[in-house]
This record gives structure tokens, sequence and C-alpha cells, in this order.
């Protein structure tokens, strides 16, 4: 095989060896990016969804164009006993910056904070029979600087309106107002195989769904939480065709950090009032199906389910199954628990033959509903991720991709903005769908509208590519809190565009992204003087974002 055969698909093999021991941590060194686009191009299995995340073991190796490639050096292995074996795990170390306030997400134990961010990461993987114990911690140091929030130059009503979104999610503008370093338990975990599934604990980043930067039930948008998993390992192959799936029960942790000017009153009446300060229970399922009559096909659904701790009154709460309907009739179910619900489906279709692959989600939130309710009024609570990929051979293993994304969770039933009802927020389980501050789905937040495009050259690891985002926080607020004065002026809009460049040199593996965005209407926030056209210029800022992501894999 020729070398540069050979330098193509090396990290492609290493990405292989690593998930026959351990699990791919999602989001990881854009690994996982790297065997997406090898699915279109026919150089990795395409039985594999890549919409249930982590991946973990695979009984198919033998199936991928790199299996002959021997491994030697690209871990370090210590044998223990005959039956044990000790992994050193790679060393990444994650650097983040933004120069005016927080941009970006699916970062996990990242906060959103201004300044410089920076996590380290390494660990040990430990394999005994059927058992496997993964420790991998994370330090992260953040340097939290003080940045401009929502105004107080806003008008007191206005205040007033936007409290009622703070008031249902717990998701700080700002965290704190020092520097800190912080301990997470990082992508660490303790299982059993179990053959073509396996069961154990785990405090893992999870990813569900085909969407590339957003999904809308389960992301690494927050820091991975503590739970319990039931997983398959990879494709299980039935007579219909194979599955991939989790179930998840898991605790959720408060920020312990509350909105801007949590004292604010509006006609003497205090804005801001605390949730519960209680640990939330989340139980959630996934499963992807990929049917043996349309190769290249995959249909899945995925479904959550929180409640507080204290509230759980019997087996139904503790799976996200049978707590349907929170209403029967007119009057409320005394039996049913107050939880937060949020389902979706979605199809990923995989074009090998054209080089291409199309994919969209679509969910909705809140209660059950039957399906003739669903079938009248199917865009109440919904929320969908559409998107594309083309992949054209320019040179032999050297190409050039297109991406699209777009991604809707602003609502369009004017009933559903009245009433502030957006997704991942809850009015009981007034945290709403967050871990420690942040969105476990779509990083975009409650409210917010986003599209992405992007052109990139690519050959094996390496990778360069510019892109182009557009996305607009919150109209669901704007649109509540503006609606009697009809002014539709204000869309806070970030318009981004940056490089991305990926390369690898011998066991180290480098990940970058720079963007500069400028935001109209920050905060939705116009300057308006007397005399002033109608259409004036809002308070626009600009911000630069940058990350690095190196990873080095020991001899």
């Amino acid at each position: 095989m020729s070398a540069k055969k050979i330098s193509l698909f090396a990290f492609c093999f290493l990405i292989y060896k690593l998930l026959a021991a351990q699990s791919l941590p999602v989001g990881f060194s854009n690994a996982e990016d790297f065997l997406r686009r090898s699915q279109l191009v026919n150089q990795f299995d395409s039985s594999v969804s890549l919409g249930v995340r982590p991946l973990t073991v695979m009984s198919n190796l033998e199936k991928v164009s790199s299996a002959g490639f021997k491994s030697d050096g690209l871990f370090e292995v210590i044998p223990l006993t005959k039956d044990d074996s000790l992994y050193i795990l790679p060393v990444s170390l994650v650097t983040k910056f933004n120069s005016h306030h927080p941009t970006g997400w699916n970062d996990g134990s990242f906060a959103p904070n201004k300044g410089l961010q920076t996590r380290l990461s390494a660990g040990v993987f430990l394999q005994h029979n059927k058992w496997s114990l993964q420790l991998n911690p994370e330090l992260i140091y953040s340097e939290n600087k003080p940045f401009d929030q929502f105004t107080d130059d806003h008008y007191d009503v206005i205040w007033q309106r936007i409290y009622r979104w703070w008031n249902t999610i717990d998701e700080p503008v700002r965290f704190g107002t020092e520097n800190s370093f912080r301990f997470h338990p990082g992508q660490s975990f303790l299982k059993y195989d179990l053959g073509r599934f396996s069961v154990g604990a785990s405090s893992e980043s999870l990813w569900w769904g085909p969407g590339k930067r957003n999904s809308l039930i389960m992301s690494n948008n927050a820091p991975g939480f503590y739970h319990l998993t039931f997983h398959t390992n990879g494709p299980v192959q039935t007579e219909i065709g194979s599955f991939e799936g989790q179930f998840i029960s898991g605790i959720l942790a408060n920020s312990g950090f509350t909105p801007p000017e949590p004292e604010r009153k509006f006609l003497q009446t205090q804005l801001y009032y605390a949730p519960k300060n209680e640990s939330r229970y989340l139980s959630g399922v996934t499963l992807a199906w990929q049917p043996k009559w349309v190769p290249g096909l995959f249909l899945g659904y995925s479904r959550t389910s929180q409640v507080y701790y204290w509230e759980i009154k019997s087996f139904r709460d503790v799976q996200p199954f049978l707590n349907g309907k929170r209403e029967e009739g007119v009057e409320p179910n005394p039996k049913l628990t107050n939880n937060q619900q949020q389902s979706s489906g979605y199809l990923r279709w995989l074009l090998p033959e054209s080089n291409a692959e199309f994919y969209i989600e679509y969910g909705t939130n809140g209660r059950t509903r039957g399906l003739r309710e669903f079938l009248v009024q199917a865009n109440r609570h919904r929320a969908f991720t559409i998107g594309l990929s083309k992949i054209y051979p320019i040179k032999k293993n050297r190409f050039v991709q297109f991406d699209a994304e777009i991604t809707q969770l602003g609502q369009v039933v004017r009933e559903v903005v009245r009433d502030a009802d957006s997704w991942y927020t809850d009015k009981y389980v007034r945290q709403g769908y967050t871990n420690q501050g942040q969105v476990i789905g779509a990083g975009i937040g409650p409210g917010s509208n986003v599209f992405y495009f992007e052109t990139s050259w690519w050959m094996g690891m390496k990778k360069i590519g510019i892109f182009a985002e557009r996305l607009v926080h919150n109209n669901d607020f704007l649109y509540y809190a503006y609606e009697d004065s009809k002014d539709w002026r204000r869309f806070w809009t970030d318009l981004s565009a940056g490089v991305v460049a990926d390369w690898k040199f011998n066991r180290l593996v480098l990940s970058s992204t720079f963007r500069w965005t400028t935001s109209w209407n920050y905060q939705w926030y116009l300057i308006q003087e007397p005399g002033d056209p109608y259409f004036v210029k809002g308070r626009d800022v600009n911000n630069i974002y940058a990350t690095v992501n190196a990873a080095y894999f020991f001899r």
C-alpha cells in the first residue's frame, strides 16, 4: 500500500483502535467529524449511525479499510496480568478565548465566560476480563472577565418580561465574578461488557441525534452529568436491520448562580424568585434503526424526562416511557408528577455513492399529545434541525466538502410565545433542561435560530475550511417583550465568519477555530435619540473567538 494511503488511514486506525479498547469521547479533537466524513467516502462502516455517542466497542472492525494496519506505537499499553491491561490515554489541552462576551457552545465543562479558559485532561483505561474502568478527569481554569450584560437602559417593564425566562431556566448570564479552578470527572466510567451491550456508571458527555452542531435532546454543550447507562456496543444486527440505543438514569446539578440584579423589583414586586435548591433526576432513551431494505437510512427517536427527586412517587417517574400526559380531560391529573419532557424523531440518509448525506431532527417539548392534536397543530412547541453534507473528490485522497445546517428553536404559535413556553424552560422544574447552568440540548439556547455554512478541503485528518454563521438570540423573548409596542427592529443577531484547521503531526493532533462575530443590537438594545429616523443603529459590538485543542497520543 502506498505511503499516501497509509498517511490517509493512519489516524483513522488510531481512532478505531481506541474504540476497540474504550469509548471515543464526544467532541474529542474533531475525531467524530473525521469518522463522519470518512463514511461519505466509503472509508468507515456505513452501518454505524453516529447518532448514539460516545462510540463504544465495535464488533465489525474487520470491515473497515484500515483494519490491516498494526497499532504498535499508538498507545502505551502496560500488561498487568494475563487478563488485565492498562492503557495510557492521550493528554488533551484545550484553550478557548472570547474578547468581548461569551460565545461558542458544545464545549463540555467550559463555562460561558469572557477571557481565557483552559482545560487539561489525561488518564488511564484499565481492562479486567469483562470489566472496564476509565479515569479521564479534567482540570479547568476560567479567567471570567466582566462583560456588558442586560443593560439598565432597558425600561423596567422589559426587565420584568425577560425575568419570565430567567425564572424558568437555570442559565446564568455570568457564572460568578471571580476567576476559578474547577475539577470535573470528565470522560470517566465503570462498565461491564455483556457482549452486544454494556451496563455501568459514567460521567461521560452524550450526544443523541444526527446533527453536527446542534442536537435537540442531548449534546455536549453542558458538562457531563453522573448517570447509569445501558447501551449497545455498536450496531446490533437483527432480521429487520441493525439497532443502536441507550437508556440513561442520571442526576442534574444546579449552577448556584443567579440572573443579573436578582434584587430588582417592578411595581414593588420582586422579579426573581429562586427555584427549589434540589437535585433533579433525569431519565432518557434513544434508539436508532437502520432498515435492512434501505442501506444508509437511519431512523431514530429520543425522549427525556426530568423531575425533582423528592417528587418521585412511583416507577413511572424514574423512566421516560410511561410518564405520559400531564393532563387528562380538563382537570390536572394529581396522580402524575410535574415533570419536564421533550422528545424528537430523526432521519439520517447516508449516500456514500454520492459522497453525501441528509439529516433532519424534529422535536416537541411539554406534555405528551395525542396523534390528532399533534396533526392539527404540529407547529406547537416544535423545534427542528436540518443538515446537508456533500463531498467532491479532487485528487487521490483529497476532497472538498460543503456543509450546511439550520436549527430553529424559536416558536411560531402566539399563545406559546405569550406563555414564555420556550424550549428547555419549565414553569415547575424551574432550572429547566440544564446541568450546571448550561442547556443539555442545542447550545444556541431557548428561542434562538441559527444557520451555518462551511466549505473545507481535507485529506485524512488534515482539514482547512472557512465558514459563515447567522445566529438570532431568543426571538421568543423579543416577540413577547415588544408585542405591544410593535418594535421589531431589535433582533439580537450575530453574524460570524471564520476559519477551521485540523492537522496531525505524528502523535500530536491539533484542532483549531478562529471566529469573528459582529453582534447587531447586542442584548436587544437600540440607541434611539430624539428626532432619529425609525431605523437606527443598535448597540453593535464585535467579538473574537478562538480555540485550540491539542491531543498527544503516547507511544
